[in-house]
Formats: C-alpha cells, sequence, structure tokens
C-alpha cells in the first residue's frame, strides 16, 4: 500500500482485495487513494457518482447543494 494514503483508505484496499474481483466496489475521494484502487485493478466510484446513480435509478429526485 502506498504509504501516502490515510489509515482508512488504506483498510478499505486491503478489504476489497480480500472480496472477489466482481464484487468489490470502493467508494473514495482521494485522488491518491483512487490512483492506488486503479493500480491494484479494483472499481471505484466517487460520491458524486454515487450520488448521480441514485439519481439514475429514482432513488433521489435530485443532486443539488444543499447548504
Amino acid at each position: 500500500m502506498s504509504p501516502d494514503l490515510g489509515r482508512g483508505e488504506a483498510d478499505v484496499l486491503r478489504l476489497a482485495l480480500e472480496l472477489p474481483a466482481d464484487e468489490a466496489v470502493v467508494i473514495l475521494d482521494d485522488a491518491k487513494a483512487r490512483a492506488a484502487a486503479g493500480r491494484l485493478g479494483l472499481r471505484f466510484i466517487g460520491t458524486l457518482g454515487v450520488l448521480l446513480n441514485a439519481k439514475r435509478v429514482g432513488l433521489i429526485a435530485a443532486v443539488t447543494p444543499h447548504l
């Protein structure tokens, strides 16, 4: 694992590597963690991707900033 990763990101990647490749998708927003996931051959998505997918399948009505 990259020494640049935080403990949480490193733990998520380690756990994902224990799962069958077709079952593991990790949610990562940190650029270094996403790069590491790509090098390890893991599928990943960011928070925005999760929200856009939720909207696409009708789980939420809109993706808008809410302050």
